[in-house]
């Protein structure tokens, strides 16, 4: 039976991208040789009976729930350091590496980071993701979507006497849409901004007293990132930072249907996470770093 929306109110769909890594290594701050595992019970998509959902867009493959561990392109993302825009257009930095400290090196020669598929591991991960519904509908990043430390924020910023945590690495998680086969990028959201490392000589002992937070400025907030030509650039059109408020959402997709006769209203967007590897923050807590994400999709009728 066709669903029936409520045009007073919005039909929220949750859908929870759990993405759970975990970095090991013996060398103190960003290196090459190191593995990570993503636990399978702590990754996954839900939705409600209005929308459905699909990580390839074959028509067998749309549920109501999916559990992203189940595909080998994610399994194999070993989220290594990259930096741009979140256009798909990655590089990974050359670094210079000092005893507690790494500095971009833009004289160094820089490489092409991969993309993670379902025969090799890549630096980053992308995905498309594909929705369709019996009726019209807008679908937006909404309220309510996440990024968090497997520890908790408030346990991370209250703890003055520990040396410097992995689960900081949530404040150099990128995530960006972009429509879909086109790399038009739609937004970069930065959900953890606060979380700001300071490059200051005098700060290197990297505990967490030398952390800033609760700021509302700066280079996390400005997104900073290179470019293929080694040039530091600093975005602020399309950024979200901090939580997702109900001003400030963004619409992903419109659901239509390619003619009458079609069952569903459909519609797919390409979604990007990657950890960006030129802010202090990354080149710090890529040992032992954890991250969960949660998005939050909210539908509404086109025509509320």
């Amino acid at each position: 039976m066709k669903t029936i929306i409520n045009k007073k109110k919005l039909i929220v769909i949750n859908l929870f991208l759990v993405i759970v890594l975990m970095i090991t290594s013996v060398a103190a701050w960003f290196v090459s040789a190191y593995s990570n595992s993503v636990y399978s019970n702590e990754v996954k998509v839900r939705a409600d009976g209005a929308l459905e959902l699909s990580v390839t867009g074959n028509d067998t493959d749309f549920h109501s729930s999916i559990n992203l561990s189940d595909y080998n392109w994610f399994k194999n993302a070993k989220f290594s350091d990259v930096t741009g825009s979140g256009d798909g257009n990655f590089v990974r930095p050359a670094l210079t590496q000092y005893p507690d400290y790494a500095a971009v090196n833009t004289s160094g020669t820089w490489s092409t980071p991969s993309v993670s598929t379902d025969t090799t591991e890549g630096d980053y991960v992308k995905f498309t993701l594909y929705m369709r519904s019996e009726d019209p509908m807008d679908i937006y990043l909404g309220e309510d979507s996440s990024v968090e430390p497997s520890v908790g924020m408030e346990n991370l910023i209250n703890t003055t006497t520990q040396t410097f945590s992995g689960d900081l690495i949530v404040g150099a998680l990128r995530l960006s849409a972009c429509t879909s086969g086109t790399n038009t990028r739609m937004f970069t959201w930065i959900p953890k901004p606060e979380i700001f490392v300071s490059d200051d000589a005098s700060q290197r002992s990297i505990t967490f007293s030398d952390i800033s937070v609760n700021k509302t400025s700066g280079a996390s907030y400005t997104h900073s990132y290179y470019d293929s030509s080694k040039r530091k650039q600093s975005a602020t059109l399309n950024v979200l930072t901090g939580d997702i408020t109900s001003s400030s959402r963004i619409k992903l997709a419109t659901l239509s249907k390619a003619s009458e006769s079609d069952k569903y209203y459909t519609g797919q967007v390409d979604m990007y996470v990657w950890l960006e590897g030129c802010d202090n923050e990354a080149r710090r807590a890529f040992v032992n770093g954890k991250f969960l994400v949660n998005l939050n999709l909210e539908a509404q009728d086109p025509n509320a």
